[in-house]
């Protein structure tokens, strides 16, 4: 107890954005489950950008 290296989270690795993500949703700690899921959910959303930027090309206005 009391140490930082003994805590389930520090077996997810996270890139900085999604850090940063996860980071303007919650301020305190989550546990490690919950923080894969939080990861999860920053790529579904890069995806779903990603998707929204090309639509426009996929599917024209006529």
């Amino acid at each position: 107890m009391g140490s930082i290296l003994l805590c389930q989270c520090t077996t997810v690795t996270l890139s900085q954005d999604e850090r940063d993500f996860i980071a303007a949703q919650y301020a305190d700690c989550l546990c490690a489950a919950c923080l894969k899921d939080m990861k999860s959910s920053y790529h579904q959303q890069q995806m779903q950008h990603k998707l929204h930027n090309i639509s426009p090309l996929l599917f024209p206005k006529k």
